[in-house]
């Protein structure tokens, strides 16, 4: 299983997550046009960002389609809310 924190240093795949979030449902063939990744690189980012949890993928072969799965993006949310809080209440304490 890959980590969601180790998927998403890559900028490889944080480009590949904005072309399915702007082209829901792409095989990965479009994404490869999308991006202008190899193919090779572009199912090797989706085999690890499906293994995070944060894309799934419906049907099979190179009709597979490929979207955002919204539910995996929580431990990034939850950590983001955390470090914002944190934020927050050190701003409030300086003042």
């Amino acid at each position: 299983m890959s980590d969601i924190f180790k998927v998403m240093a890559d900028p490889k795949a944080r480009l590949v997550l904005e072309s399915l979030a702007a082209n829901p449902a792409s095989t990965a063939a479009k994404t490869v046009l999308a991006t202008k990744l190899t193919s090779a690189q572009v199912t090797t980012i989706l085999t690890s960002l499906n293994e995070a949890k944060v894309v799934k993928g419906t049907g099979s072969g190179t009709s597979k389609k490929y979207s955002l799965n919204a539910k995996g993006f929580g431990p990034i949310v939850t950590w983001l809310a955390k470090v914002a809080e944190a934020q927050a209440v050190a701003s409030l304490e300086k003042e």
